[in-house]
């Protein structure tokens, strides 16, 4: 799996945007995270709330291998924590 940024940065939103972390909205004149990137010869873009993109961030390896096959919005905004009904649909303990 072969992934490069294309594009980033902080601009003020436009209109409403759905943010891929917390499945919450960014709202008219927020500041948020923007980025395209190409992965596997696909070009996609995401955009975060300041608060998700610094959890994203957070990460480490572990947590991610682990959570790679959450669905987007499956987080708290701004946290790492995932959400109770996300949990419960997977059948994870809490």
């Amino acid at each position: 799996m072969n992934s490069e940024l294309i594009r980033d940065g902080y601009p003020c939103a436009r209109k409403e945007y759905e943010c891929i972390w917390c499945d919450e909205y960014i709202m008219v004149k927020e500041k948020h995270y923007y980025c395209v990137f190409k992965f596997d010869g696909n070009v996609y873009s995401n955009r975060f709330h300041i608060e998700c993109k610094k959890a994203s961030s957070s990460m480490d390896r572990q947590e991610r291998l682990v959570n790679q096959n959450l669905k987007c919005g499956s987080y708290i905004r701004g946290t790492k924590k995932i959400k109770d009904h996300v949990i419960n649909d997977i059948g994870w303990d809490n």
